[in-house]
């Protein structure tokens, strides 16, 4: 669409000033119309969408910049620039935030409101700093009180989606069969092959590839013509997974490399790098330059991905920090000059200290040395099974007498008891017992505060549980009782998942209903709950070993 024809839309004339900015914008429509029309036999969609919106996004910046950085520009220019879609104005409303200035794209972003950036590291809380020591490496510590509930870190991840009902880069669900990416991602560049479900089966080495092609060409380009980068021994002055260099500040495991040498990979390899051929950038080396270069690439981000990448399972994870790709850290209770610290999937309140050190030293690579692992504040007695099948148990007991007999056996504090509760629960005939269900329920919550577990993810299940039955009349509860569960949800998933949780906004409705005491509410509103609830937890919840607090 020309200028002329935009201007018309508006149906009235440009604010004084217009003439100063008109042969800038005309040049930008020039651009966009070249681009809309530029032969597009041989390119992937993504590549046709590209130069679009990266023209989309100059324009918008000369605009922001015309009237916030210089000032050259009238208030009324400004939004009549906005009314005319000259700029796009959900864009530029970001750049005005603190934390925001460089963001390219407002399409999924996952919005959390109570959260206010860091002006150094707009992925941090204005509440950190970044520090840096030989024995901890890089480490986060808090400049003020940090309450529970405060959201310390919401920053996009570069996922590898092996999931075809997601989108493959930012996991948002396809309504679309037969597509890898959602409407909004189809501008950036990925081969067809990688995105389409090649190579699933290659793990860290697919997660490696789809990095070297997250990241501009130039860059990669000076990143294999230079020695391999070294971890900076100081603190950074930057962090962000949309920045290159970030990546050197993760320690490599130079291990990873022996990997390479397998046929599977090679062949991998091989097949990409022939993909590569009609690229406009990778095209332009000729084969066997392309081979290194790509393999030095991929190489150097194995290596620093293998112990830092994080899986996840199901983008609906009960105790996760994270909505779609972009993951989300919650306070729970930090006093300032105090280290942020999260769980890398294992706690001394859920396994024992052998558990903790070999899950650390496969998974992650390292040798824990808090005080938990150092002085051994363990409760290894507790966390060893003293069943060698709960599931078993819970499946074959002939009636829940059994259950409750299991139950006295078993030490006060086991964590074996909150095993067996989950698998008794999980049998086709437990709903028929409500009463039991709630006291079973009850129980768990009891036991795990025998181990310091009291305000924990890990105890959001037995709430919901509990709150369900009170509210669905299924067990005798005063409303006094039924008031004080519902409310303790409520606050679980406010205070610790930022209102996030697929559970969140159920749970709101069902306040506000109970509030309004709106009885078709409440009990159409515990139906959508029971569903959710048993979609979250159905086959995924085999056993909580694993699963504690983060």
């Amino acid at each position: 669409m020309s200028l002329a024809t935009k201007l018309r839309r508006v149906r009235k004339p440009p604010p004084e000033g217009w003439d100063l900015i008109e042969p800038t914008l005309e040049q930008f429509e020039a651009k966009m119309r070249e681009a809309e029309t530029e032969p597009h036999e041989g390119k992937r969609k993504t590549e046709i969408n590209w130069p679009i919106f990266r023209i989309h996004h100059q324009r918008s910046r000369y605009v922001y910049d015309m009237y916030y950085k210089k000032a050259e520009i009238s208030r009324e220019l400004y939004e009549f620039c906005l009314t005319a879609k000259f700029a796009d104005a959900a864009l530029i409303a970001k750049w005005k935030k603190q934390g925001y200035e460089n963001l390219c794209c407002v399409k999924k972003m996952v919005k959390v409101r109570s959260f206010r950036a860091n002006s150094n590291f707009p992925q941090l809380c204005d509440k950190v700093k970044v520090g840096w020591d030989r024995k901890r490496g890089r480490f986060v510590e808090a400049t003020e009180d940090i309450p529970i509930g405060t959201v310390v870190c919401v920053e996009q991840g570069i996922t590898v989606n092996v999931d075809p009902e997601k989108c493959y880069r930012c996991l948002s669900s396809i309504e679309r069969t037969g597509f890898a990416y959602c409407n909004s991602c189809e501008e950036f560049y990925e081969p067809d092959d990688l995105a389409c479900g090649a190579f699933d089966e290659l793990g860290i080495f697919k997660l490696a590839a789809h990095l070297v092609f997250s990241y501009p060409f130039a860059e990669i380009a000076n990143l294999v013509q230079l020695p391999d980068p070294k971890v900076p021994k100081c603190a950074p002055t930057s962090l962000s997974t949309a920045d290159l260099e970030s990546v050197f500040q993760l320690t490599p495991f130079p291990e990873i490399g022996e990997s390479f040498k397998a046929y599977q990979i090679q062949e991998a390899i091989a097949k990409i790098v022939k993909s590569l051929a009609s690229d406009k950038n990778w095209g332009r080396l000729e084969f066997q330059n392309r081979v290194v270069a790509f393999t030095k690439a991929l190489r150097i981000m194995a290596e620093r991905c293998a112990k830092n990448a994080h899986t996840i399972y199901s983008i609906e994870q009960k105790e996760s920090h994270f909505v779609r790709n972009t993951f989300i850290f919650v306070s729970h209770g930090v006093r300032a000059g105090e280290e942020l610290v999260d769980s890398y999937g294992v706690t001394n309140k859920q396994h024992t200290l052998k558990q903790r050190t070999e899950f650390l030293a496969q998974v992650s690579g390292f040798r824990c040395h808090c005080d938990a692992c150092v002085e051994k504040q363990n409760e290894d007695e507790k966390l060893e099974k003293s069943f060698n099948d709960v599931e078993l148990c819970a499946r074959e007991a002939s009636c829940l007498f059994d259950i409750s007999d299991y139950l006295e056996y078993m030490t006060p504090g086991s964590k074996d008891i909150e095993n067996l509760i989950v698998a008794f629960v999980k049998r086709a005939d437990a709903e028929i017992y409500n009463e039991k269900s709630f006291e079973l329920w009850k129980k768990f919550v009891a036991n795990a505060k025998l181990r310091g577990i009291e305000y924990d993810p890990y105890l959001l299940r037995p709430y919901l549980e509990m709150t369900m039955l009170a509210w669905n009349d299924e067990v005798e509860c005063t409303e006094t009782e039924k008031t004080s569960l519902l409310v303790i949800t409520y606050r679980f998933l406010k205070n610790l998942y930022a209102d996030l949780h697929p559970l969140s906004q159920i749970v709101q409705n069902l306040m506000a209903f109970v509030e309004k005491q709106s009885e078709d509410g409440i009990r159409t509103t515990l139906q959508k709950m029971k569903i959710v609830m048993r979609y979250i937890w159905s086959n995924r919840f085999e056993e909580i070993e694993g699963d504690g607090g983060e």
